[in-house]
């Protein structure tokens, strides 16, 4: 008999945050401190929160959003930043408004999608992936199968670089397809990049 230790059943893996990657690494390890100092509110999370408000966007943006805050005043009266403004702003570019209205055919969206799944690195082993998709829009044919999907990826970012975020963006792909059992390449991502008003498609 073999006096070694028992093999461990549930073996430990480590962490994966798309977020965090780095380009030419698709799945960085990261530890579980990620939100070590990121409590206080920022104007990049404020940002997000009034995306995320967002369903379809129907009609003039400025009419659209300033019904969201009549609807709910509180999450409005307690933003800390100029993000509505800066959202509204954006939104106006219509390459930007496009990416928020409803599309034609069958749709649903998905806003600030967490999800923790396992995913295999390059070497085939198994590590935990977790992460928060900005928005997510999902087309679907007559019987409710989807058929194709986008992922769009807010930034504020003053300088842009849409490289820096390309290995994020394709485990995003990945995860998404694992999730509801597309092929990559029925999975668009797209980046958003707020200040600029410019769409960056991988």
């Amino acid at each position: 008999l073999d006096a070694g230790s028992p093999t461990n059943p549930f073996p430990r893996l480590s962490i994966i945050e798309p977020s965090r990657s780095k380009p030419g690494k698709d799945l960085p390890t990261i530890n579980f401190d990620r939100d070590s100092g990121s409590r206080a509110r920022s104007f990049g999370t404020e940002v997000h929160a009034v995306f995320e408000q967002i369903e379809w966007l129907e009609g003039d943006p400025a009419t659209y959003l300033q019904e969201l805050r009549t609807a709910t005043p509180d999450f409005f009266n307690d933003l800390q930043s100029d993000a509505f403004d800066h959202v509204l702003q954006s939104l106006e570019a219509p390459e930007l408004h496009k990416l928020f209205m409803r599309p034609q055919g069958d749709a649903e969206v998905w806003r600030e999608k967490h999800f923790l799944t396992i995913l295999k690195d390059e070497s085939g082993t198994d590590q935990f992936c977790s992460g928060i998709m900005d928005r997510v829009v999902l087309h679907m044919d007559a019987s409710g199968k989807y058929t194709a999907a986008e992922i769009i990826d807010f930034k504020t970012d003053q300088d842009p670089d849409p490289e820096k975020y390309r290995s994020q963006l394709e485990n995003y792909q990945r995860v998404l397809g694992q999730l509801i059992g597309l092929r990559e390449d029925s999975i668009l991502t797209k980046l958003l990049f707020t200040r600029p008003k410019k769409i960056v498609e991988f």
